[in-house]
């Protein structure tokens, strides 16, 4: 008989279909049911099915956070002390206490839900030390963690953290002032797409049980967290080498940021003829410091703290010299340039009123140049400050900041700021594309959303915790959501018409 054209193509899709077949009906006995042990990443219905014995709301959509404090009081802002920035006497907290607590981590499985009544077990149950972190964000009620996963020598025991690789230090971000929870997300997403590392991160919602018995859920509950790696050196964190003594050259990690009690505070050359005090809008705020992160204050010898502040001050003669621009003999010798690039932005087009000031980051690795990052603290963005002049979609921010305003009067810097920029914009940060994340990442939070309004944002709750801030109602949070995009619409539409003027005018040089 003879063979047709279709006749071959219906064989050849009937084998497919039945190969195809074969392998559903695999898949199918080889799947487990789910228990008590299946895994966050495994099969998840499209609906919750409520474990055998289970009392937990259906609509824990993220994990659960415990931790057990067995009594004491771990909330309490520590007192304030006064100390000496040169000639400056500043009125900054005392280093917070750390506190030895029970921490258990719940997350969702196989059923579609996170379940912490006692049916299903941890994923993750250690003793660690537990520290208030911040300065200004000490003033909110709903405070933020340092977690220490050490013995009770003090031995560092790092875990895996919801899935991220395995440290001894993680941050419990609150986001009281970022009543959206997206902020920060959406800057460490954008920061993973184009910057050597970006604090990974992962959404949960805490329990903090202060009173020394079993935990409740409704008692206990203390909104929506970010469980986020803290910016350490490490091969999963900042990827550099430990300092050693035997080079003749330095690793660090260092920020420009708000002094506090027992920064170790590195002051170069021309940091000193830097002014006290910036103007921001209609505020005036004291200048920040450069502080050393590593090495820490157990580590940081004099001679290292000399190499670091060396390394600086040469950095900065050769940014501000006659010669700034010169492949060679200007500043181009001691920095990654894309990483400035990249950092300056992420927070432009955020219009972060710290960028450049405040929870700035640098690292560098030994035989390295320095890189800026990385990304840290954006709550104060995307509109979301009291200062009008911020507020706006409109206007160059961090251009105009220490060491990125001389970085912009080199035609080199400006002209790369916007290839890349371009390049960026075409793909992963395009419009749609941003404003679909944000979505997206509402989404992820799901109902615990309307928790963690009514844990920290109704009348009542703004009332008994003494703050001043405006309540919120899930159709105002919506709406705030929309506002984040439109914000960022107009943003990028912004920039895209005005790139060419990043430019700035070359001012006078030091010979």
């Amino acid at each position: 008989m003879k063979t047709t054209i279709t006749s071959g193509y219906k064989t050849k899709l009937l084998g497919i279909l039945l190969l195809a077949g074969v392998l559903v009906l695999f898949a199918v006995i080889l799947l487990p049911l789910p228990d008590s042990t299946t895994t966050q990443q495994e099969l998840v219905p499209d609906q919750p099915v409520r474990r055998e014995g289970c009392t937990c709301q259906l609509d824990h959509n993220l994990p659960i956070v415990v931790i057990d404090t067995e009594g004491q009081d771990i909330s309490t802002p520590p007192p304030y002390a006064t100390i000496q920035n040169g000639e400056m006497a500043l009125r900054v907290r005392e280093k917070s206490e750390k506190f030895r607590v029970n921490l258990s981590i719940y997350e969702q499985d196989g059923y579609g839900y996170t379940c912490t009544c006692g049916v299903a077990q941890p994923t993750l149950t250690q003793s660690v030390l537990i520290s208030l972190r911040g300065q200004s964000s000490l003033r909110m009620p709903k405070n933020q963690y340092t977690l220490n996963f050490v013995d009770e020598d003090g031995v560092e025991q790092p875990q895996s953290v919801l899935g991220m690789p395995s440290h001894d230090q993680w941050v419990l971000n609150g986001s009281y002032v970022d009543k959206s929870l997206v902020r920060n997300a959406l800057a460490f997403d954008m920061a993973e797409q184009t910057m050597d590392y970006a604090p990974g991160y992962e959404y949960c919602e805490v329990l903090l049980n202060s009173s020394g018995g079993e935990f409740s859920f409704d008692r206990d509950y203390y909104g929506v967290y970010l469980m986020v790696e803290k910016i350490e050196r490490g091969a999963n964190r900042v990827d550099i080498d430990r300092s050693d003594p035997r080079v003749n050259d330095i690793s660090f990690i260092i920020a420009r940021d708000k002094v506090k009690v027992g920064d170790n505070i590195l002051y170069t050359d021309w940091s000193a003829l830097e002014d006290d005090f910036v103007i921001i809008g209609d505020t005036v705020r004291q200048r920040t410091v450069i502080v050393c992160s590593y090495p820490g204050s157990a580590t940081l010898t004099e001679e290292y703290a000399e190499r670091i502040t060396g390394f600086l001050n040469d950095f900065e003669y050769a940014l501000e010299s006659a010669e700034f621009k010169d492949i060679n003999d200007g500043y181009r010798g001691y920095i990654d340039v894309d990483s400035f690039i990249e950092l300056a932005m992420i927070n432009e087009l955020f219009k972060n009123i710290d960028g450049g000031e405040i929870s700035t980051y640098f690292y560098k690795d030994q035989g390295g140049k320095m890189n800026a990052g990385p990304l840290w603290d954006f709550d104060l963005t995307l509109g979301n400050t009291d200062t009008e002049e911020v507020n706006e979609p409109t206007g160059f921010r961090i251009i105009n900041t220490i060491w990125f305003e001389r970085l912009f009067q080199d035609p080199y810097f400006a002209k790369r700021y916007q290839s890349i920029y371009r390049f960026l914009r075409a793909g992963e940060w395009q419009t749609d594309e941003l404003t679909q994340r944000v979505d997206g990442l509402v989404d992820e939070l799901g109902p615990a959303i309307d928790r963690n309004l009514e844990r920290w944002y109704t009348p009542e709750a703004i009332q008994q915790a003494n703050v001043r801030t405006d309540a919120i109602s899930r159709t105002e949070y919506d709406a705030e959501i929309e506002e984040i995009k439109l914000f960022l619409t107009e943003r990028l539409d912004w920039m895209d018409d005005n790139l060419q003027i990043v430019q700035r005018i070359e001012r006078n040089t030091i010979d």
